[in-house]
């Protein structure tokens, strides 16, 4: 006889452990952005480049610790503990201490006065670092306006239209890389006529 299961399977495994996988890649790429952070920040020695790098320090330590966090309340594992990770703390950067004396690195922005409220069932409680309170803000960062602009939709997913050719016609990897190539052959074409 056959169990029917509760939890939803999309492909190979339940879906709350895709999610959970997903959710330890994002943390990994987080980690490894900032390991590049550093490196480029230790190249360097541009003050305004310096000035930059260590705002994006700072704010990608806002994510890995939201990752950390969310993987923390889905699985009840602190995943800074269980696997080894390069030091999120930025007092090493020279450029860092004034971000984080302003609590830029206890804001997470939803980037929408609407959307993702459920974002503060995640960060909540204090900082790990230094234990300041964490605060969700509902919008954009201040600064200056953000602008409407029309959808492109390969924009930051160049291989979209690759896997979706694949999963609607169900053709082979040549029929698709075929597809590809016109696909791109016409927008080069396109983009050298202006």
């Amino acid at each position: 006889m056959e169990m029917k299961s509760h939890i939803p399977v999309i492909g190979q495994f339940p879906f709350h452990i895709q999610v959970n996988r997903a959710v330890l890649q994002n943390f990994f790429l987080e980690c490894g952005a900032r390991t590049h952070k550093m490196r480029v920040y230790q190249m360097t020695d541009n003050p305004v480049a310096r000035e930059m790098i260590g705002y994006l320090l700072v704010r990608g330590g806002v994510h890995v610790v939201a990752y950390a966090k969310a993987l923390e309340i889905a699985t009840g594992v602190d995943i800074t503990k269980l696997v080894p990770i390069p030091s999120l703390e930025n007092k090493a950067f020279e450029t860092t201490r004034k971000f984080e004396a302003e609590g830029v690195h206890r804001k997470l922005y939803t980037f929408s006065a609407t959307d993702y409220k459920d974002v503060a069932m995640i960060w909540k409680g204090n900082h790990p670092g230094d234990g300041g309170k964490l605060e969700v803000i509902q919008g954009t960062p201040p600064g200056g306006p953000m602008p409407d602009l029309e959808n492109v939709p390969e924009e930051f997913a160049p291989s979209l239209m690759r896997i979706l050719w694949k999963l609607q016609r169900g053709c082979s990897v040549q029929q698709e890389y075929r597809q590809w190539i016109a696909c791109r052959t016409f927008f080069s074409a396109s983009f050298l006529s202006f």
